[in-house]
């Protein structure tokens, strides 16, 4: 399985959870525009609609082989947090996919409101001396670096996007009241548990048995072990009272 095969069947994954949950009351999609079979990169996209959206360029880099990602962009007309949402299911499928490095281009109307809101697991790209920074304010280093970003995965990258995913949702729900797009709130735990069985139940049950088999293993030698002791020893007292 190539990478980008790789990266749509865990994107699919990701759709058909969110989906069997009713997370949203219309069925979350994606799409992906890839311009030859044999291409470096493509463009996949979660959407509600046609104006509720996230799209990522994911593409190989050519000098270290890794995959990488471009988010292009995070669009919504109808507010809750619905772009937000989508862009973390973008951050969840790169960590599954094992996304090297990601980035963007901040050039939304406000980009250090985008910076602080939408944007916030992403860091200004700094260049040159660490001295051309300092004591500079947010919008004047987006400003500095051309509206750069960039996020890079870490091993807690999971866990802090999955609490930001509970947080968005929590937000959501506790106004108490119809939203477009959003459906059941409740279902999120069970999506977030679905994918981790699906992502590695297995590999952890496999590790689980053969640790119970090398246990019972151990347990049956030391039966044997002692059986021999005993039959060792009445042997020696037998002799001994002849």
């Amino acid at each position: 399985m190539s990478r980008f095969e790789l990266l749509k069947h865990n994107a699919d994954l990701i759709v058909k959870l969110i989906n069997d949950n009713t997370i949203f009351s219309s069925k979350l999609e994606i799409k992906i525009i890839k311009p030859t079979e044999k291409s470096s990169n493509m463009i996949l996209f979660f959407l509600l609609d046609k104006e509720n959206y996230s799209d990522t360029l994911y593409f190989i880099n050519t000098n270290t082989g890794s995959l990488n990602a471009k988010v292009l962009g995070v669009y919504s007309n109808v507010g809750n947090k619905i772009g937000s949402f989508l862009l973390q299911l973008h951050l969840l499928l790169m960590f599954i996919s094992n996304v090297a490095s990601v980035d963007l281009d901040n050039y939304t109307d406000d980009p250090a409101r985008a910076a602080r809101g939408v944007y916030s697991d992403f860091s200004v790209r700094k260049r040159g001396p660490s001295e051309n920074w300092a004591g500079k304010e947010l919008a004047e280093q987006l400003l500095m670096a051309d509206g750069e970003m960039v996020y890079k995965p870490t091993a807690e990258s999971r866990r802090i996007i999955e609490q930001k995913i509970r947080e968005i949702v929590a937000e959501q729900k506790i106004k108490g009241q119809p939203l477009p797009f959003w459906n059941n709130f409740d279902g999120i735990e069970t999506f977030l548990r679905n994918l981790h069985q699906y992502m590695g139940g297995k590999k952890n049950k496999k590790k689980k048995s053969q640790t119970r088999r090398k246990r019972t293993t151990t347990i049956k030698k030391k039966k044997r072990y002692s059986t021999l002791q005993k039959k060792k020893n009445k042997s020696k007292c037998y002799r001994y009272r002849m």
